[in-house]
C-alpha cells in the first residue's frame, strides 16, 4: 500500500513538497510553538521543527504512522512530540499555528473541533486549514462526495465560514494541490480567533456620545455614567471607591465635578476601571461592545490593561 505523505526519498499518493508551499507555513518560527493535528508520518511536523519552532507536537490516531514519525525524527536530529490520540482531547496548551491538513472531513463534528482549536491558539495564533468544499453549491449546507477509497461530506463555503468558522476571521490563501481519487477541490485558509470589539467614545459631556452610542444598534452599549451609580441595597461593605464616589456626587450632582475630585485619589482610578472591564467582559460574544461615558478619558489605559489581548480596542474623540 503507498505511503500518504511524499518525502524525498519515498514518493507517496500527496503531494506533500507542494502543499507545503500552498498552505504559507512561515518560514521562521523561531521559539513558536506548533500542532500538527492528524500529522500522518510527521512530513509538517518535521518542517515545522526545521523551521525552529521551539514546540512541535504532531497528534495522530495511528500508532504505525506515528512510529514512522519518531524513527524520521530520530534520524534527522528533530526533536518533535508524536502524540496517539484522536482529536477530541488536544494538548492543554497554547500554540502559535495548530495545523489541519486534509484532516477535517474525518471529524464527525467538525464545529465543535474547530471551537476545540480556538481555545488551545494564542490570541494572535493561526489554524492553518486545508479542506475541500462543494464548490459551486451555494446555502449552509454538506454534499456527500464520493471518492476513490470512501465517502465524506464536505461544507458549502457558506456553511464553513459562517457557521463552522464562525469564530475566527479567515483570509483564504487560495488552492491547495488535487488530491488524487478526490471529486472536490481543495483549498486553504488562515484562520485567526475573532476578537471582542471595544469602541470607546470619550469627550466631555453634552457632545453627543450617547447618541452616537445609540446608533450601533446590533452592539451591546455601556455608559458609565450609569455603571458607576448602581441599584443597590444599604451596603456597610460598600468599595471604598464607590462609597467615596457616592459621597462626592451626592454633593455635587455632577459627573465631571466629581470624578474631578476623586480621579486622583488611591484606588480609584482601578477600581472603576475594573468595573468597566468586568461590565465588558459580561457583554462580550455580540462581536463588539460599545462603551461611552466622559470618565474614559482617565481610565482607558487602564481598562485596556484589564481586558487583555482577548479584546480589540478603539476610540473615538481625545483619551
Amino acid at each position: 500500500m503507498s505511503s500518504y505523505q511524499s518525502f524525498a526519498d519515498r514518493p507517496g499518493v500527496s503531494r506533500s513538497s507542494e502543499k507545503l508551499d500552498r498552505i504559507k507555513l512561515p518560514a521562521d518560527l523561531t521559539g513558536m510553538a506548533v500542532l500538527d493535528l492528524g500529522c500522518n508520518e510527521g512530513f509538517f511536523s518535521l518542517e515545522a521543527k526545521r523551521r525552529g519552532a521551539e514546540i512541535v507536537v504532531g497528534l495522530d490516531h495511528d500508532e504505525k504512522l506515528l512510529a514512522n514519525a519518531r524513527k524520521l525524527a530520530e534520524a534527522q536530529h528533530l526533536d518533535v512530540e508524536f502524540v496517539h490520540g484522536d482529536m477530541k482531547t488536544l494538548p492543554n496548551r497554547k500554540f502559535n499555528f495548530v495545523l489541519l491538513l486534509s484532516a477535517l472531513h474525518y471529524i464527525d463534528e467538525p464545529a465543535q473541533l474547530l471551537r476545540t482549536i480556538r481555545d488551545v491558539l494564542t490570541p494572535s495564533g493561526v489554524l492553518i486549514l486545508e479542506t475541500g468544499f462543494a464548490a459551486g453549491k451555494g446555502g449552509k449546507t454538506v454534499s456527500r462526495a464520493l471518492r476513490s477509497i470512501d465517502e465524506r461530506f464536505f461544507p458549502t463555503v457558506d456553511l464553513l465560514k459562517q457557521v463552522w468558522l464562525r469564530d475566527y476571521s479567515i483570509r483564504e490563501m487560495g488552492h491547495s494541490v488535487a488530491q488524487v481519487g478526490d471529486p472536490l477541490p481543495r483549498y486553504v485558509f488562515h484562520c485567526t480567533p475573532t476578537k471582542t470589539n471595544v469602541l470607546f467614545i470619550v469627550g466631555v459631556g453634552g457632545i453627543g456620545k450617547s447618541s452616537l452610542a445609540a446608533q450601533f444598534t446590533n452592539s451591546p452599549v455601556i455608559s458609565t455614567d450609569e455603571l458607576f451609580a448602581p441599584d443597590r441595597f444599604s451596603q456597610p461593605k460598600l468599595h471604598a471607591a464607590q462609597r467615596r464616589y457616592d459621597e462626592v456626587f451626592a454633593e455635587t450632582k455632577s459627573i465631571w465635578a466629581t470624578w474631578e475630585r476623586i480621579s486622583g485619589e488611591a484606588g480609584v482610578k482601578d477600581y472603576f476601571a475594573t468595573v468597566t472591564a468586568t461590565a465588558i467582559k459580561h457583554c462580550a460574544g455580540a462581536g463588539s461592545v460599545v462603551v461611552e461615558g466622559f470618565v474614559l478619558r482617565n481610565i482607558t489605559a487602564e481598562i485596556k490593561a484589564k481586558l487583555g489581548s482577548d479584546y480589540q480596542c478603539w476610540s473615538t474623540g481625545r483619551v
